[in-house]
């Protein structure tokens, strides 16, 4: 029998009113949560290893209140410890883990520790610098092609001298890349047979998972308030995720189900150092993921009065502005709260892109801002600047440039180079992964005090949520932007605002530079 979970005495008039409704596990952490989990915190051991922890405060039948405590996946290799709620499967899972968890245990190790080998390693580490030397050749050729172009234009140096130029600089590019390639070959060769092995690895313990996990998962009989029972793979249409309904807030809900409690509020927080792949930091409120929760707990929360989960939509008053526009190009400035593109719901038709088709039915975006950014979009009025303007775009010589405020003291300026990669299991947020694509952002402090900094950002790379997790990252500035509700905390508004592009308009040649006033 797993040990029985403690339910801790909370002083609920210290903390005002109760929630009308469940406060959603989606959304920020209600105060009355907060103050159980700062209770708890007093007491809770500091592990090696980081950990999402959760509390769930509860109203008993006898009408008195309290909070019952849990975390996520096992703690110091253990899913039951004294005091917190037990997972939600039966006796049946350990004994599969028993039985078949040893091998693949052992394939994920030798994975780990190929990955953190010292020739991969050094090979991730080199192609990030040749990356970045190249972007500063092809920003170096560009702005000389822009120079060669108007003496051409003006007549002022001799067609033969800029040809001689021109070719001058292609053959020290072609230099340079076969120099880079040179210098890399060795561990290149090294990195490949690892990846080999780690892809062959990965390969035989994906098998073995795939043909122990179902059964596990079978093990989960996950319950809500009309005191119906239902399975992960019901939930989750057939195609569950690895770790689903392991999470903390599942726990806590399924142990108060079970034993007569009446769910009030909920929080989870990190505790520990850092997650190397998540922002994650200790001592932080997060809410509960969007992957492989919300289908569990919109199923555990039938028949409780609960509020709804935040939405990704764009406020319905959102509009646009024209701050550039010519024959075949319009620059927009799209405010937060409204989403580029149209979503997947019924509620997330309302755009930028769709308000642009209003203005130019052909008119199409060439690249995007997340919903909580502002500043400068550009659009293609006609397919041929599209097709053009997106080539600039892959070649990376679009100049962008955004303002940001985060939170804390941060001086100084330099280059960030984190790698990142989509968290399937809690979408939109990106994670760091060595393996995920390379992302590269310039940075500057403008100005700091003792709480926030205001920061130049300019993007080398276009990867989703880049700035965002590149300032809030351990391994990046450790200072996330102000109002992110992603990788930060929520406010009024996300402090970021796109603010200057700058380019060769492919069609008349001219550089163009556009600015937008930062509203913050």
């Amino acid at each position: 029998m797993p040990p029985a979970a403690t339910l801790y005495p909370i002083n609920i008039q210290s903390s005002g009113s109760l929630p009308e409704k469940f406060p959603s596990p989606l959304s920020m952490a209600h105060p009355l949560a907060v103050q159980a989990a700062k209770d708890l915190q007093k007491n809770l051991k500091v592990d090696q290893e980081g950990k999402m922890f959760g509390v769930l405060v509860v109203q008993l039948q006898n009408g008195k209140y309290g909070y019952i405590a849990g975390f996520s996946g096992m703690r110091n290799q253990s899913w039951f410890e004294a005091g917190f709620v037990p997972p939600t499967f039966t006796e049946r899972y350990l004994q599969l883990l028993e039985r078949d968890g040893p091998q693949i245990t052992a394939l994920q190790k030798e994975i780990a520790t190929l990955e953190q080998s010292v020739e991969l390693l050094q090979f991730y580490q080199l192609s990030a610098k040749h990356h970045q030397i190249r972007l500063r050749a092809q920003e170096e050729n560009t702005a000389k092609k822009a120079k060669r172009r108007l003496a051409r234009e003006n007549a002022t140096k001799a067609t033969s001298l800029l040809s001689a130029e021109s070719k001058k600089d292609k053959l020290e590019w072609k230099l340079l890349k076969s120099t880079l390639e040179k210098e890399i070959a060795p561990l290149k060769e090294k990195a490949t047979k690892t990846l080999k092995q780690i892809a062959a690895l990965k390969k035989e313990s994906s098998r073995r998972s795939r043909e122990l996990l179902p059964k596990m998962q079978a093990t989960y009989a996950i319950a809500n308030s009309h005191g119906k029972r239902t399975t992960l793979k019901e939930l989750f249409h057939g195609q569950v995720p690895g770790g689903a309904g392991d999470c903390a807030g599942i726990k806590l809900l399924q142990y108060a189900l079970e034993n007569g409690m009446k769910p009030l509020a909920m929080a989870e927080f990190w505790w520990g150092p850092p997650s190397a792949s998540h922002v994650r930091r200790h001592g932080e409120f997060y809410p509960s993921c969007r992957g492989k929760c919300a289908p569990i707990l919109d199923y555990m929360l039938k028949g409780i009065p609960h509020e709804e989960a935040p939405s990704f939509a764009s406020k319905p008053e959102a509009t646009i502005s024209a701050v550039f526009e010519d024959k075949w190009l319009i620059a927009i400035e799209k405010p937060h709260g409204l989403l580029s593109v149209p979503g997947r719901h019924k509620n997330m038709k309302h755009s930028a892109q769709s308000l642009l088709e209003d203005m130019f039915s052909e008119a199409k975006l060439i690249h995007r801002l997340d919903l909580d950014t502002s500043g400068l979009l550009l659009a293609a009025k006609q397919k041929p600047a599209y097709v053009a303007m997106q080539r600039l775009f892959s070649e990376r010589k679009i100049h962008k440039h955004y303002t940001a405020v985060v939170e804390g003291v941060v001086t100084g300026k330099g280059l960030l180079s984190l790698p990142l990669t989509l968290d399937v299991n809690d979408r939109p947020r990106q994670i760091h992964a060595p393996s995920g694509k390379q992302s590269i952002t310039e940075w500057e402090c403008k100005s700091t005090d003792q709480t926030f900094s205001r920061l130049a950002l300019i993007p080398k790379t276009g990867r989703t949520h880049q700035l965002r997790v590149h300032c809030s990252h351990p391994l990046g500035l450790n200072a996330p932007i102000v109002g992110d509700r992603l990788y930060g905390n929520q406010a009024e508004r996300m402090l970021l605002h796109a603010d200057a592009i700058r380019f060769l308009h492919p069609m008349t040649k001219n550089e163009v530079s556009i600015t937008s006033k930062v509203p913050f």
